[in-house]
């Protein structure tokens, strides 16, 4: 049989309340840096982690998240277009009205990473 995929994390511990609980990555619109946590968009709420951007990309299946700047890693299926401004940056818009910052020094990555994205979509 074929190997398994690689061992990306599926849910989050948050806090909630006074203890945690599970939320999927599939739930997760986006994510943005806060000091030392980061902040897990889901639908019209946020919910932190304790948790470095760069700690968790590495645990993000890089077929469903990208990072688009220092501080921001998206959710590819939740992007609806992704705008040029000015000097390589671009916006990119969510379908939920969300608008974010691409920047130039991640633009290339990302496109490549989306690009791969797009393909394995037709693997299941």
């Amino acid at each position: 049989s074929a190997p398994g995929p690689p061992d990306y994390v599926s849910h989050f511990l948050v806090l909630s309340g006074g203890g945690e609980r599970p939320v999927s990555v599939y739930e997760v619109d986006w994510i943005e840096a806060a000091g030392d946590y980061i902040r897990l968009h889901v639908g019209g709420t946020y919910h932190l982690v304790r948790e470095s951007m760069s700690r968790l990309e590495k645990t993000l299946d890089p077929h469903v998240f990208g990072r688009i700047h220092r501080g921001a890693i998206v959710r590819f299926d939740r992007i609806d277009e992704i705008v040029p401004i000015h000097h390589g940056d671009a916006e990119v818009h969510l379908k939920n009205g969300t608008v974010l910052r691409l920047s130039r020094s991640y633009r290339e990555h990302f496109r490549r990473s989306l690009s791969t994205a797009s393909r394995s979509d037709d693997r299941g």
